[in-house]
């Protein structure tokens, strides 16, 4: 199976290429889906990252800004700057 990025940013985002594209969801809480049973996340996630989307858990974005955005990983974790 492709890229998601590929199946979706080919027709919508011309612009784009969607051979370079990322998809970096990020969740401030210990897992996707919080309020759901723990397995049902646990299938969520394996679900996203099977195309290759890059799930982050844990992760807060602490900045956003033209051209990116800064995530912070736990408490006392440097920011990480990431490029959009």
């Amino acid at each position: 199976m492709g890229s998601p990025a590929r199946h979706t940013l080919r027709g919508e985002f011309r612009r784009i290429d969607p051979a370079a594209a990322r998809i970096l969801p990020v969740e401030g809480g210990p897992r996707v889906l919080l309020a759901m049973p723990g397995r049902l996340s646990a299938s969520a996630q394996s679900q996203l990252e099977a195309p290759g989307v890059e799930v982050q858990v844990g992760t807060r974005v602490t900045a956003i800004d033209a051209q990116g955005i800064e995530v912070e990983a736990g408490s006392g974790v440097s920011a990480q700057r990431i490029a959009t």
